[in-house]
């Protein structure tokens, strides 16, 4: 899945290191000399600093240059009752570093490779590999789009508009970007007719493939590459060094207008909606990346380490992997010195690739390069091993030098040949257990142990982990989770470390509420209760909920710990919604929320009312907020006019919200309830005619709008109508009660036949308790009723 599990890694990383195996001794055997530039040579420092933040150093060396990692493995150790470690890594997630090598060493033997090829003046044969690479990703898109397949292969399952080998839609755009305009590059440039026109003809199906993925990111992307390659070739053909020059603006003229014809016309709403509901999100993720990076300027946080810093910094209400901005992703991990050299260097590059360019696919790739790199500031698609590679080799091809081929040498083989055994080695030694050892897997076995029970395993499982992950905080949090199911005051060690390293989440806080709570300590549960919600509105009221059912007396201590602000009457609210209405604590929890006039409190004490047989003191427990939009408000204030039968009244309480957005459904069922008590059979049709145009053609709904009419009609005499109205509500819902109360209907109004038939028909196929019963007693009304032979004929 383009490089982001652990076996699609492994199988990239095994074929990109092989071929750069192959390439150096075939150098090697021609005596090729392979001059690598800057590019290289940065990349290769950043390979190597990768695997020293992983290396583990003296204790002394890395707080000096890292002291928080010192800070969090010292601070495992401690809970896993070890001795402090004398030998620490640089990076805050060793793990994560080390399977982001194992990357970067795929990467490098990439980049070298693809060097080599340049050297050997294959430079266009690379341009086609990542040509057919992106339409290859486009036509297997596309198949699934014309066969109506949603999950990719039929296996994988995703809800992307366009389902395909990458899941993301916004990398899966990203990628097809990079490939539309090294396309029209080859088309211009190949010798053969033929081939030029199935390039075309790819970069037109590439191209509408990646408007169809519905991202902002990706069409911006594609439309830079594209008007890029127009502006690069006008210059080189201002400048006398460019070919093929009006019918190549043509060809490109062409394929733009065709990708947009076909991709607008079957993407357009999409797009329109994506850039409507779009937001600027990423750029502040970026921006906070970057924060990260301030924190950790010189040596940054470890390759790959980026999502445990992070989550230092804001919490786990979102858990971002990246910043979605590789600028900020390099900085962050790998420090400003180092990241800031590798992009001078690509940035180099490429504009010396723009001057040496004598040719259409060598602006092509330097386009898309940069296109790709606009699309890198927003969503991190080469994050991605597969991306990652098809982006290094067309970065190569369109940068790497022209090669004399009358230069030879014997060495400069040795550096690929010696990453590409490099690569191999980091295979057999960290390959298999890149996803073993991973966190979704160390989690996954975490919870299955916490779920089944299993002390021995969890804890054998949480060792291992916690070495691995240091700065990981859902480990910690789920052995003090696991703790708390045990009772066991081990937990608040564990909870007390998942507040420090991610400040942010509010699930340490519904733990440590749930042990105080089991250890009778109420006073310090309410205090998690209120921590958590400060954190994140929503997440604590179903733990205060069940400590208030299991004992109401603590309703005290519960509110002076939620505390009477915006956070605090949050928590009450959802509290008292959750608890039962005859709930003494909920009866207080709304005294409370009455006094701070939260509607909430005024409609369940109206409800209470009304259950207490009391609807004028209920409507009169309203009058506070009778001015209010709220549609429950004026719900419970008609329902309480209608139980005193006061139905002018209720029908004017209804329509006080009509024509407006917080009109609601049962407002309009309560308003014909009312014009029904009137009497004024119209307007009660009318009513209920809007609540079914409400409906937009939902069939359960209208079957209840249907059943209303029915019970309304009926109660107004209308029996004819009431039955038809039953009996739409069964063909629309059969599981609804139609069928049922229209033979209660013909059973009151004699029609015993039709009562007996539909209640047996309702027993057979719905064993409906009510029903059978019922067609036994309409049985015996039919035997009593049907006249005999004898009374027929008149014989005596």
């Amino acid at each position: 899945m383009g490089g982001r599990v652990g076996w699609s890694i492994v199988l990239i990383t095994s074929v990109v290191a092989g071929g750069c195996l192959l390439l150096s001794l075939a150098a090697r055997r021609s005596r090729l000399r392979v001059r690598f530039h800057a590019l290289v040579w940065v990349s290769l420092l950043a390979l190597g600093f990768t695997g020293l933040q992983a290396l583990p150093l003296p204790v002394a060396i890395t707080a000096a240059l890292q002291p928080l990692a010192v800070e969090r493995a010292t601070a495992m150790a401690t809970l896993l009752g070890e001795p402090a470690p004398g030998w620490v890594a640089l990076s805050l997630a060793p793990w994560e570093t080390l399977a982001a090598l194992t990357k970067g060493v795929a990467i490098s033997c990439a980049l070298m490779g693809s060097w080599i090829l340049v050297a050997r003046g294959q430079r266009k044969r690379l341009f086609i590999i990542v040509g057919a690479s992106a339409a290859a990703m486009a036509v297997v898109a596309l198949g699934h789009f014309v066969l109506g397949v949603r999950d990719v292969y039929g296996i994988v399952e995703t809800a992307s508009p366009l389902p395909g080998p990458l899941i993301n839609p916004n990398h899966l755009s990203g990628f097809l970007a990079l490939g539309v305009p090294v396309l029209i590059g080859l088309g211009l440039e190949l010798e053969s007719p033929g081939a030029r026109l199935t390039a075309f003809g790819l970069a037109v199906v590439t191209g509408v493939a990646a408007l169809m993925s519905f991202s902002r990111g990706g069409l911006v992307s594609l439309a830079i590459g594209i008007l890029l390659l127009a502006l690069l070739g006008i210059a080189r053909r201002r400048s006398g060094t460019g070919a093929r020059g009006f019918s190549g603006f043509a060809a490109v003229a062409a394929t733009l207008a065709l990708t947009a014809g076909f991709g607008l016309y079957l993407a357009a709403e999409g797009i329109f909606r994506d850039f409507e509901a779009g937001d600027s999100s990423k750029l502040e993720l970026a921006a906070r990346g970057l924060g990260v990076a301030l924190d950790h300027p010189w040596v940054g946080v470890g390759r790959g380490a980026f999502s445990a810093a992070f989550v230092s910094h804001h919490g786990t209400a979102l858990r971002f992997t990246h910043p979605e901005n590789f600028l900020a992703q390099w900085v962050s991990e790998w420090g400003f010195p180092l990241g800031l050299s590798l992009l001078g260097t690509l940035t180099i590059s490429l504009v010396r690739g723009v001057r040496e360019a004598r040719d259409w696919t060598r602006l092509a790739g330097v386009a898309a390069s940069i296109a790709l790199g606009a699309h890198e500031l927003v969503d991190f698609a080469t994050e991605g091993l597969g991306v990652a590679v098809v982006a290094t080799v067309c970065v190569v091809a369109s940068a790497a030098p022209r090669h004399r081929r009358q230069e030879t040498d014997r060495g400069s083989w040795r550096v690929p040949f010696a990453t590409a055994l490099l690569a191999f080695c980091f295979l057999a030694t960290f390959g298999w257990r890149i996803d073993g050892s991973s966190v979704p897997q160390l989690r996954a076995e975490l919870e299955d142990a916490l779920r089944s029970g299993h002390h021995e395993r969890f804890a054998a499982t949480l060792s291992s982990a916690a070495r691995l992950h240091p700065s990981e905080p859902i480990f910690t949090l789920l052995s003090g989770a696991e703790a708390v199911r045990r009772g066991s005051p081990e937990a608040l060690p564990w909870l007390n470390r998942t507040m420090v390293l991610a400040p942010g989440w509010d699930a340490p806080h519904v733990e440590a509420a749930m042990l105080f709570s089991r250890m009778g300590r109420h006073p310090q549960a309410f205090a998690e209760m209120r921590a958590a919600e400060t954190l994140r509105a929503g997440s604590a009221w179903r733990v205060a909920c069940d400590s208030l059912l299991a004992d109401p007396s603590r309703v005290d201590a519960f509110l002076a710990a939620s505390r009477a602000d915006p956070t605090g009457l949050i928590l009450l609210e959802n509290t008292a919604r959750c608890l039962p209405l005859d709930s003494g604590a909920g009866q207080r929890i709304d005294e409370t929320l009455v006094e701070h006039d939260v509607l909430g409190s005024f409609i369940r004490r109206a409800q209470r009312l009304m259950n207490d047989g009391e609807p004028a003191a209920a409507y009169r427990s309203l009058a506070p907020v009778s001015d209010s939009r709220e549609a429950g408000v004026h719900e419970m204030r008609a329902r309480a006019l209608i139980a005193q039968r006061l139905h002018r009244e209720a029908a004017e309480v209804a329509n006080v919200l009509a024509g407006s957005d917080e009109q609601s459904d049962e407002l309009l069922r309560l308003r014909a309830t009312a014009l029904a008590g009137l009497e004024d059979a119209d307007a009660m049709r009318r009513t209920l005619e809007q609540l079914r145009i409400s409906c937009a053609g939902q069939t359960v709904p209208l079957a209840r709008v249907w059943m209303l009419q029915g019970r309304l009609e009926a109660g107004l005499g209308n029996d004819g109508r009431a039955f038809q109205a039953y009996e739409r509500a069964a063909r629309l819902d059969p599981s609804s009660d139609g069928l049922l109360a229209a033979a209660q209907l013909a059973e009151r109004l004699g029609r015993w036949t039709f009562a007996h038939q539909t209640y047996a028909r309702l027993c057979l196929e719905r064993s409906h308790p009510t029903a059978c019963e019922a067609r036994d007693r309409v049985s015996r009304q039919l035997r009593e009723h049907v006249p005999s032979l004898e009374q027929l004929t008149g014989a005596p």
